[in-house]
């Protein structure tokens, strides 16, 4: 059984009593902490202030979740303060851009790091990436510039090493290449490349080092192993396009992608770091996505995997759809749709099993929604 409710600004918690998820309904943390202990707090804006699309929020240590820079807000950033179910301005970028990667730090920081800067936009001419990098420090809720990186990023995914180092890898077709940033030097090193990279590509964290998701008609991910700075192929994956990824807390991930045009292949399927094996899924409940279009939302809370919104046709036209992977259970269950069709929003776990969804296009494209929808058990 699935129930919803709307909360301030049109906001929808969904709430599962699904047998099939593998949990029970329960109350979320952030409801009853705003209406216990917040009333003295400023009341938060309900909605966002921008539009954004093809973004990303990074979870910072206080519960507020960032979001920096964008389409249509390249020099602007916001937080959305779960706890009063609201939204907060805070400081400008120091370099407006869009396409560019977020990673957290040691001690809660989040850098910046390349990207398109608007102003020099041509569309004549091949877009150019970014080597400015900056920091958003939550104590101050200010940006400040830090070293360059030593080579242009157009369209960088990041992602924390263990022992603090950030490793940002250019993924652009015909222009691969990765740099380690270490903040305290606040200095770049060049690091080794995978193979492949393209931009629905995902970049995640894993015991040792960090897994890329490989689209196209690859079967396999690329490993990188942090320690020696090399990268090695992971046993052949069961189905293509296994290019998005997401982090379950045993350390597993499962793996997605585009719609294959072959029948015989899964929809989605679980790669153990471990063990180097994989183990398909049952399919997906969707049948609206093609090969064509993907632009879904992917992302882990708890034990489950959410995947929400997407695109199909030519010219995209955005989904509402939202399924949900339950570990414990080993099935996908489709669960209530967004309020609005999406296609390139962020979507981001927060404390207490709920996610928040922000931004994309709608049904027909167009500018990037100012909207957000938290979904959660």
């Amino acid at each position: 059984m699935q129930t919803s409710r709307w909360i301030a600004g049109g906001v929808l918690v969904l709430v599962l009593a699904c047998g099939g998820l593998g949990s029970q309904a329960e109350t979320p943390r952030e409801a009853t902490a705003s209406s216990s202990n917040t009333e003295d707090l400023p009341k938060a804006a309900p909605n966002p202030q921008h539009g954004r699309a093809g973004h990303t929020g990074v979870l910072l240590p206080d519960g507020r979740v960032l979001f920096a820079g964008g389409h249509d807000s390249p020099a602007a950033a916001e937080v959305y303060v779960p706890a009063r179910e609201g939204w907060e301005a805070v400081g400008a970028l120091a370099q407006p851009r869009f396409g560019h990667a977020m990673a957290s730090l040691p001690g809660g920081k989040v850098l910046l790091v390349g990207g398109e800067d608007p102003a020099m936009a041509d569309p004549n001419a091949d877009p150019t990436g970014l080597t400015h990098a900056e920091v958003f420090d939550p104590a101050t809720n200010q940006f400040a510039a830090v070293a360059p990186s030593g080579s242009a990023f157009l369209r960088p995914k990041a992602v924390a090493l263990p022992g603090g180092h950030v490793l940002v890898v250019n993924c652009e077709v015909g222009e691969v290449r990765a740099e380690r940033y270490d903040p305290s030097a606040d200095t770049w090193s060049s690091a080794s490349s995978p193979g492949r990279c393209a931009e629905d590509d995902d970049l995640v964290a894993v015991d040792g080092g960090v897994l890329i998701g490989s689209g196209g008609a690859a079967y396999e991910l690329e490993r990188y192993d942090a320690a020696a700075d090399t990268w090695s192929k992971t046993a052949p994956a069961p189905r293509k396009r296994t290019n998005r990824l997401a982090v379950l807390p045993d350390g597993r991930v499962l793996a997605t992608g585009r719609r294959s045009q072959a029948d015989s292949e899964p929809d989605a399927a679980v790669f153990d770091p471990k063990t180097n094996t994989w183990e398909p899924t049952t399919a997906i409940p969707r049948t609206f996505e093609t090969i064509d279009h993907a632009s879904f939302a992917l992302v882990a809370s708890g034990d489950q995997v959410w995947r929400i919104g997407g695109s199909s046709g030519r010219p995209p036209k955005a989904s509402a759809e939202v399924e949900v992977w339950s570990a414990e259970a080993g099935t996908w269950t489709a669960v209530d749709p967004l309020k609005h069709a999406r296609l390139g929003a962020s979507a981001t776990a927060l404390p207490g099993g709920q996610v928040l969804v922000y931004g994309g296009r709608g049904q027909s494209g167009g500018p990037p929604l100012a909207t957000a929808e938290v979904l959660g058990r």
